[in-house]
């Protein structure tokens, strides 16, 4: 009568154990259910936030590029002594630059100076035409200018000048001439040596 009571009770508790086990999946099973929805949701909510930012960069697109490429074609004329006179998105949706002449050329095609001009000007003029975009973060510039010639240099000169009627702007150099050439052509400078 022992064993046959030992047995019963072995029998009752593989029975609990398995109850358990079926308790603790379907806990399980809840919980997951739970997570799966909250995913699905956090996933619509990611879904409608792309949308909405897509649609915004189309917008920004659609007003600020032609803006920011103007300004830069305006730009790159003020730094090349009007050698190049306007930046424009071309065929295939590449950047040309166009000559005084009227002939576009891809910025492959161009001299490594005048490349740097062209990625400079495309700087500015997006930090000039960008609305409430950092315009109380000042610009900071390290030895832009090493690697123009005498005339390049000043033409940038005047086109960080002319950003630092909307923003603040610092440029860093070691180079004297550079800090030479600034001084000469900007109405506005303050100098301080490290």
């Amino acid at each position: 009568m022992l064993s046959q009571r030992l047995g019963q009770l072995q029998t009752d508790l593989e029975r609990a154990e398995h109850l358990q086990d079926f308790d603790r999946l379907k806990l399980e099973d809840a919980q997951l259910t739970t997570r799966l929805k909250d995913t699905k949701n956090e996933l619509a909510q990611l879904l409608v936030v792309r949308q909405l930012l897509e649609q915004s960069i189309a917008a920004w697109e659609d007003k600020s590029q032609p803006e920011v490429y103007k300004k830069a074609g305006e730009l790159m004329a003020l730094m090349t002594g009007g050698t190049w006179v306007e930046v424009r998105m071309g065929v295939q949706d590449q950047i040309e630059v166009i000559d005084a002449f009227g002939q576009a050329r891809n910025p492959q095609f161009l001299s490594l100076g005048t490349c740097q001009q062209l990625y400079l000007a495309l700087r500015i003029a997006l930090l000039m035409t960008a609305e409430n975009v950092g315009r109380c973060i000042p610009i900071l510039a390290d030895d832009i200018l090493v690697n123009f010639d005498t005339r390049r240099r000043v033409g940038a000169v005047s086109a960080l000048q002319e950003l630092s009627r909307v923003r603040q702007v610092i440029v860093f150099t070691c180079h004297e001439e550079v800090v030479q050439l600034m001084k000469e052509n900007c109405d506005e400078l303050n100098v301080v040596e490290l």
